[in-house]
């Protein structure tokens, strides 16, 4: 297990109320605001070059808010722990495949997939994030894209008195990067996030922090542009 970790989560009766209940994605996804999940989907948009993609996973798919806002023309396939929340998905964005599945356990083969995407998930349910990354590097293709946004424990804001709000789960960059470097990928553009604004920001700037990663990192540079391009 890795460290800086509350081990909250959105209890699995919860999630499936959202998803009968409110009408908002962003409600359903247990997001702040409609705002800061949009500009999340904003940076992916911004940095991955999506009509070079073919196959992409987005894990923790929520109710295929995702693949809606890119709407891409590649295969798409969405997982989530909930089946009230696959079932929403499916009535939001039919384009897009649905499979009710765990995060740590995959089922899917080997280098599936060329895009995966994280968001949030980490920060919100209890599972083992890096178990949650390895099977995210099994089932990415070499030179494949990972892409994850979560909560970024070193905001220089905790040290002027605020405290980390206990609903979240919160990591270092390090407990991401080693965890990505374990499973024969590498971390290669990151930084912090202003969600509200939508815009890169020095990582400890902001609560929120992300990480693109490729899997045998030989495609980097045509995959998004710029590599080991980094914002600390």
């Amino acid at each position: 297990m890795l460290k800086n970790i509350n081990n909250k989560k959105l209890p699995y009766n919860t999630y499936n109320f959202n998803a009968r209940s409110y009408k908002e994605d962003y409600r359903v996804a247990g997001w702040d605001s409609e705002n800061t999940m949009i500009n999340k989907f904003k940076l992916a948009a911004d940095t991955i070059k999506f009509d070079g993609i073919s196959d992409w996973l987005d894990v923790g798919c929520g109710p295929g808010s995702f693949f809606k806002y890119i709407n891409a023309s590649c295969n798409m396939t969405g997982v989530d722990i909930s089946e009230d929340v696959v079932a929403r998905a499916n009535t939001n964005y039919p384009n897009a495949t649905y499979n009710i599945m765990d995060v740590e356990k995959l089922s899917f083969p080997d280098e599936s997939f060329d895009l995966i995407t994280m968001v949030g998930v980490l920060d919100i349910i209890a599972i083992d994030p890096h178990q949650a990354i390895m099977e995210a590097m099994r089932v990415s293709k070499g030179g494949g894209i990972v892409y994850i946004a979560t909560k970024n424990i070193n905001w220089m804001g905790f040290r002027g008195g605020s405290k980390p709000d206990t609903k979240y789960n919160w990591y270092s960059i390090s407990d991401i990067t080693d965890a990505i470097d374990m499973y024969n990928g590498r971390s290669i553009y990151m930084g912090g996030y202003d969600e509200s604004g939508g815009e890169i920001v020095s990582l400890n700037d902001s609560d929120t922090m992300f990480i693109f990663a490729m899997k045998n990192p030989t495609l980097a540079k045509e995959s998004t542009g710029d590599s080991d391009n980094t914002s600390a």
